[in-house]
C-alpha cells in the first residue's frame, strides 16, 4: 500500500458530516450561495473533517449528471401530484442550472469542499424504499424492471407485517442485473468526479433479499451474492485509483452487530479479512448503546481499519454528547453523523470531535 493511500485512510476524521441531498428540495439553492446557506456552509470552523453526500433520494432518483440512469426530477411520469410535481421540478431545476454552468451538485461540493480543506465521499444508499409509500417516486430503473423489486404493491396491505407493507419495493439483491446496476452508479461517480472516497450505506434502507422482508436470516447464497459485489466494487475501485493522482477510499456503513449483518445478507469479517475496505462505520438509529463500538475497534483494527460510530438525528445536547462520549471511550476513531438538516441541528458538531 502506498503512503499516501495509508495516509488517506488514516486521516484525522473527527466528525464525518452526511448530507441526505436534501438540499435539492429548498428552491433558494438554485444558487451557489443558497446551496452552500442551506446546509454544507454551516460546517466552516466546525470539527467536521469529511463530508459524505448523498447522491440519491426517493428511490433511485440520481441527484448528478449520470450516463447510468435517471437525474432527478427530469422525468415526470404522468399522474404525479402537484406536491410531488413541485419539489421534481425544485430538484430538477437546481441541477439543471447547474449543469448549464458545467457543474452538477457532486462537482460543486466537491470543488467547494477541496477549497475549504475537507474530505469529500459520495454516499450510496444501497437500497431504496420511498417508492412504496410515494408511487411516483420510482426511478427508470424500477419503472423499466419491476420484477426486480422483492414485491408488488399491495403486499402486506392486509398484515401486521409492517416491515413488509413498508419494504416491498426494495431492490432484490438476488438479481445480478441490481448489484451491476449499483455498481454501474459507483464507477460512473468514482471514475469521473474528484471524490476522495465512495460510501457504500447498507443502512439505508436496511433490506437486501426477500427472507428479510419475514425477518427471516438470508441463506449463505445471499451473503455470498453481497461478498461477491463487494470484491466487484474493491477491484474497480482500485482500477480508478491507479490511474488517477489521489487515492480512492470505500467505506462500507454496516448495521450494529457481526450477528445482524451475517442475518441480513452482509459478512463484514470475510471483507475485512480480504482487505475489500479501507474505513468502517457501524451502527444506525435503533439504540446507540447497544452498538458494541469496542468490539468493532478491536476487530476492524487489527486490520488496520479505523472504525467511525454513526449518532443518528438528534435527541437533545446533553444526550447526543454523552453518545460521542461513549463511542469515543469505546475507541472510536471518529463520529459519523446522518440525518442532520438545518443549521439549528448544527451547533454540537462545534464539542462532538473531541473525546
Amino acid at each position: 500500500m502506498s503512503i499516501d493511500r495509508q495516509k488517506a485512510i488514516h486521516r484525522r476524521r473527527r466528525v464525518i458530516f452526511n448530507d441526505d441531498g436534501g438540499v435539492l428540495w429548498e428552491p433558494e439553492a438554485v444558487t451557489e450561495q443558497g446551496f452552500l446557506d442551506a446546509r454544507l456552509g454551516h460546517i466552516v470552523d466546525t470539527q467536521v473533517d469529511s463530508i459524505w453526500w448523498s447522491f440519491i433520494v426517493g428511490a433511485d432518483h440520481l441527484l448528478y449528471d449520470t450516463r447510468v440512469d435517471e437525474i432527478a426530477g427530469k422525468v415526470k411520469p404522468p399522474g404525479m401530484p402537484k406536491a410531488d410535481q413541485k419539489s421534481s421540478d425544485t430538484m430538477w431545476n437546481i441541477i439543471k442550472t447547474m449543469m448549464e454552468k458545467g457543474t452538477d451538485p457532486i462537482k460543486f461540493i466537491c470543488d467547494w469542499g477541496h477549497g475549504v480543506g475537507r474530505e469529500v465521499f459520495a454516499s450510496c444508499r444501497m437500497n431504496m424504499i420511498q417508492d412504496s409509500f410515494r408511487p411516483y417516486f420510482a426511478s427508470r430503473f424500477k419503472r423499466e424492471h419491476p420484477e426486480y423489486c422483492l414485491g408488488e404493491r399491495g403486499d402486506g396491505e392486509n398484515s401486521d407485517n409492517e416491515h413488509l407493507r413498508l419494504c416491498w419495493s426494495a431492490l432484490d439483491w438476488e438479481h445480478e442485473a441490481v448489484r451491476d446496476h449499483r455498481l454501474a452508479i459507483i464507477d460512473d461517480i468514482c471514475s469521473r468526479y474528484e471524490v476522495d472516497g465512495m460510501e457504500l450505506d447498507f443502512w439505508r434502507w436496511p433490506i437486501l433479499y426477500k427472507p428479510t422482508l419475514n425477518r427471516e436470516p438470508v441463506e449463505q447464497r445471499h451473503i455470498d451474492m453481497t461478498t461477491d459485489f463487494m470484491r466487484k466494487t474493491h477491484k474497480r475501485m482500485m482500477q480508478i485509483d491507479a490511474e488517477r493522482d489521489r487515492p480512492l477510499i470505500i467505506a462500507p456503513r454496516v448495521f450494529d452487530t457481526l450477528e445482524i449483518n451475517r442475518r441480513m445478507g452482509l459478512d463484514v469479517e470475510t471483507w475485512l479479512e480480504e482487505g475489500l475496505l479501507d474505513i468502517l462505520v457501524v451502527g444506525g438509529n435503533f439504540n446507540h448503546f447497544s452498538i458494541p463500538v469496542s468490539d468493532w475497534v478491536d476487530l476492524a483494527h487489527k486490520y488496520d481499519v479505523p472504525v467511525y460510530a454513526c449518532l443518528y438525528g438528534r435527541n437533545g445536547l446533553e444526550h447526543d454528547l454523552a453518545v460521542a462520549s461513549y463511542y469515543w471511550s469505546c475507541g472510536a476513531d471518529g463520529i459519523y453523523t446522518f440525518n442532520l438538516r438545518f443549521p439549528k441541528d448544527f451547533e454540537f458538531i462545534h464539542e462532538l470531535g473531541d473525546a
